[in-house]
């Protein structure tokens, strides 16, 4: 849990802390993307040599790798995210408030997938499958729990939508 856990620290210091200049935004993508690039080819290479898929540690929150393609992430759309304007901003702003509950919430949406084995099929329909499928019921979820008086203190939230 410590580590996951990291996440948060590290969303706060790409937020508070990195200023938010080009240099360093093409640093960072230059790392994830090669992050992203060794994840796949250990993947696949991986997954050939035994026969069947196959992630081994690459996919874990807990590694390097995975740190480094979540910072791009985060600081690609910090960056670009600024110039956004109209309903398209609306909509990532609702996501945004909702991002703790999200973040909190979305592995009780993917604890039946892998329990009863729904993640049969080829990776390149059920991946997006199951990260939909989970960002949406976390999302729900947590603009509910946000909605009841009850449960509100639970994930803030800057603003109620």
């Amino acid at each position: 849990m410590g580590i996951y856990s990291g996440y948060l620290l590290l969303g706060y210091v790409c937020y508070q802390k990195l200023p938010l200049d080009k240099s360093l935004v093409i640093g960072l993508t230059v790392l994830g993307v090669a992050a992203l690039l060794v994840t796949g080819f250990s993947v696949i290479t991986d997954s050939v040599e035994v026969g069947e898929y196959t992630v081994g540690r690459w996919l874990s929150y807990k590694t390097l790798n995975t740190v480094l393609a979540a910072t791009m992430i985060f600081m690609v759309g910090r960056y670009f995210g600024e110039s956004i304007a109209g309903k398209a901003k609306r909509i990532i702003g609702f996501i945004s408030d909702h991002s703790l509950g999200v973040y909190i919430l979305h592995p009780l949406f993917l604890w039946p997938m892998k329990t009863y084995g729904w993640y049969q099929g080829h990776p390149i329909w059920v991946i997006p499958v199951w990260v939909a499928l989970s960002g949406a019921g976390a999302l729900g979820l947590s603009w509910l729990m946000t909605r009841s008086n009850k449960t509100c203190w639970l994930l803030p939230v800057a603003s109620k939508s």
